[in-house]
């Protein structure tokens, strides 16, 4: 008998299941804009030192998160604790209302919940943001755990951020073949999950040219039932059957 319902479903939030409005600035600049409002620092001045900043930021931990208080502690050294929270909050406060969700993310949701676990993984520098954005499109309630970056202290692909939100429900690395990851980004999404131990979608409208990864681009080919969530859990048990038959 065909499987036909994964055991979980992880999701990445920001352009998989939610996109910001078309024109919306970098978050640099839109900070820069926040800053120069308040009159704490010149957007062009701080433009620069920002890129100067990300710049020297390779030589850092790969993927250890650095959250947008401690990013702008670093690049505007000179701000107090209090104007660092002040910009903070309102950026987030226009993130959220420039968000919106994605075309028939949350008709997939409910036709899901239910039916097995469903989770958010997102690399997001500010802590409880995803679980604020989701809340404002009523969309939190369809998630068992919200999970951010900001809040574990590590970035996809890190597999410290999988291991946190699944290790409760599935300790055990030989069981996650039937947990789906779906993200658009190819190495913190597919990447990341695959070393966790998870079966990955890559949600792009760009093909993959990674033959044994699952591309889908619109969220009405992601139904219980589908073709492609067949296909997905076919192609994980054949592989999970063939690890068993070579230990």
């Amino acid at each position: 008998m065909p499987l036909e319902t994964p055991d979980f479903i992880v999701f990445d939030l920001m352009e998989t299941l939610v996109t910001r409005l078309t024109g919306t600035d970098p978050y640099w600049k839109e900070l820069g804009a926040i800053l120069d409002t308040r009159g704490l620092a010149k957007a062009s001045s701080f433009d620069a030192a920002y890129q100067r900043w990300r710049s020297d930021r390779t030589r850092l931990e790969p993927y250890k998160e650095i959250t947008l208080q401690q990013r702008l502690a670093l690049v505007l050294p000179e701000l107090r604790p209090a104007e660092i929270e002040d910009v903070a909050a309102a950026y987030m406060e226009t993130y959220i209302q420039r968000s919106l969700p994605l075309n028939g993310a949350k008709a997939m949701l409910r036709e899901w919940k239910g039916r097995c676990g469903l989770g958010v993984i997102s690399n997001f520098f500010v802590a409880g943001a995803p679980q604020k954005i989701l809340e404002r499109h009523g969309m939190s309630d369809c998630f068992e755990f919200i999970l951010d970056s900001a809040q574990v202290g590590y970035r996809k692909p890190a597999t410290q951020i999988f291991e946190l939100g699944l290790n409760n429900s599935f300790p055990r690395r030989e069981n996650r073949g039937r947990i789906l990851m779906i993200g658009d980004d190819w190495e913190a999404d597919v990447v990341g999950a695959t070393k966790a131990g998870i079966t990955a979608i890559f949600f792009s409208s760009r093909r993959s040219s990674h033959e044994s990864v699952f591309c889908m681009s619109d969220w009405n080919e992601f139904r219980p039932g589908s073709s492609l969530v067949k296909s997905v859990l076919a192609d994980s048990e054949r592989r999970n059957q063939g690890l068993i038959a070579r230990s």
